[in-house]
């Protein structure tokens, strides 16, 4: 799963906010609380630098100048988030008892559970989050991502849709509806919507990625290949789209990266739907001649059956199976 950004647009309110007053001399106040504002904010860059144990460090710091303000237990609820511990969630639930009023330590308890695909119960602190912010985007983008996580893809495109509507500027909510109406099977839909984050943000890789795979699931491979070098041009560390071009496996693959790799390498034909369809009728065909031709023939006739059949088997069924994976890989992106 891929947490949402948490310095999201609102949580900064929870950051710069303070809980209470510091029970400090006026004379010594203002030292606090600018220590406290530099461990907060250097805790805050360091997360989103991706530097998580320092930024648990600084958070934690601030916290024993200002026990009562939420933020830095927030902040070392996401760190904890990103390394996967576990303590994330007890974090989260000191930043609530701090700031209880505040729908962003709801969506931090949230996003903690959500990081432990705990969906359900994620689900739940964002719908209490959304009682008190109905009009927040991202709530409702988070709403609609463990919605489809639990499979309830027609309610999560409501909250998805809404998300749009209330920030048509954001890219993640573009991208998780693509991957919903994909699910759907309108292929058409996706690709509008993905294309619609495109144009928002021509430099996010990831959208990039994910319009490489809905192409190349629909046989349009030459097109989904330009896509994926272009994510690679944006970022060379990506490694998706290096396994959709047949250029890099990963050191363990698993059975389905062996079998995509390898459909990658076999010969390509530009409409192998066409292609079988043409030579399907053949074979039965054949067999019909080889039964009132004569016997000498017979042995030809077989031949000509089995080479036609392999040659169906080796050209069209790898198309079929990039497609297949391919849209499996599509359902990643949420």
């Amino acid at each position: 799963m891929r947490v949402a950004n948490p310095e999201a647009r609102g949580f900064d309110t929870l950051l710069w906010s303070s809980a209470t007053i510091l029970s400090v001399s006026p004379a010594s106040w203002t030292d606090e609380k600018t220590h406290f504002e530099t461990l907060r904010s250097k805790a805050s860059i360091l997360l989103k630098a991706g530097r998580y144990r320092d930024s648990i460090d600084n958070a934690k710091r601030a916290t024993a100048i200002d026990p009562e303000n939420a933020a830095p237990y927030a902040l070392v609820a996401y760190a904890l988030i990103k390394l996967k511990d576990p303590q994330a969630v007890e974090w989260a639930k000191k930043a609530i008892a701090k700031a209880p009023d505040n729908p962003w330590t709801w969506i931090t308890l949230g996003d903690a559970l959500s990081g432990q695909r705990k969906w359900t119960e994620g689900l739940e602190l964002f719908e209490k989050a959304a009682q008190m912010n109905p009009r927040d985007a991202s709530i409702q983008q988070r709403l609609g991502h463990n919605l489809l996580h639990l499979s309830k893809v027609r309610e999560a495109m409501l909250h998805l849709e809404k998300a749009v509507q209330l920030d048509p500027s954001d890219t993640l909510s573009y991208r998780y509806l693509s991957s919903a109406v994909f699910s759907l099977g309108d292929r058409e839909g996706a690709e509008k919507y993905i294309r619609k984050a495109l144009e928002i943000d021509p430099d996010d890789s990831i959208v990039r990625s994910l319009l490489g795979w809905q192409l190349l699931s629909r046989g349009k491979r030459r097109e989904a290949n330009d896509i994926f070098r272009g994510a690679l041009r944006l970022n060379p560390k990506l490694k998706e789209p290096k396994l959709a071009i047949g250029e890099w496996l990963p050191s363990k693959p698993k059975l389905a990266d062996r079998i995509l790799h390898a459909s990658l390498l076999a010969p390509r034909v530009p409409h192998p739907g066409l292609f079988v369809a043409i030579l399907a009728p053949t074979i039965p065909i054949l067999f019909f001649l080889s039964s009132i031709w004569l016997p000498q023939a017979k042995f030809m006739i077989v031949l000509i059956d089995l080479v036609l059949a392999f040659g169906m088997i080796y050209i069209a069924l790898p198309q079929w199976i990039i497609g297949t994976i391919s849209r499996r890989r599509v359902g990643r992106f949420f």
